[in-house]
């Protein structure tokens, strides 16, 4: 008999691979299982959004659920290089961006709030100093560094 977390990220899983097929998620483009035999590890991939300087690139996040999963929130690491204030060199994003995170949250709500670090480059925990200080005191050399991310992202 299958533990609750796994029925439960098998039933995500399968919710989150639909909805790449709507209209609804228009920056979703595909969810997958690096390893089959692995229902907890997810690789999902994010179209940055229009009206962002991160428009036109493809973003991959790591989704790592536990067996504590839904009553912990899931881990969300950039396997893509990505400059942000937010996301840490080795792509590991802030923690407060799940604080809020409850046993009801689904992992789509997660990957909902990866796409709004596109539009809110400031506003979140701080895990790169550099881009954040770039970001205040020299806006266009920060644009320049985006524009770098999304080229090697595409």
């Amino acid at each position: 008999m299958a533990h609750a977390y796994i029925k439960r990220a098998t039933k995500e899983y399968k919710l989150l691979t639909e909805a790449c097929q709507t209209a609804d998620c228009p920056n979703l483009i595909s969810v997958t299982l690096p390893d089959e035999a692995n229902l907890l590890t997810w690789h999902v991939k994010l179209r940055g959004p229009d009206g962002t300087l991160y428009k036109g690139g493809l973003f991959t996040i790591v989704v790592e659920l536990t067996a504590e999963y839904p009553h912990k929130a899931p881990k969300l690491t950039f396997l893509t290089k990505m400059y942000h204030p937010s996301v840490a060199t080795d792509g590991k994003l802030c923690e407060k961006l799940v604080e809020d995170w409850a046993p009801t949250s689904t992992v789509k709500d997660a990957v909902d709030k990866v796409v709004g670090l596109f539009s809110a480059v400031i506003g979140h925990e701080v895990l790169n100093e550099a881009a954040a200080k770039q970001f205040h005191e020299n806006p266009e050399a920060f644009k320049r560094q985006v524009e770098l991310c999304v080229k090697a992202a595409k």
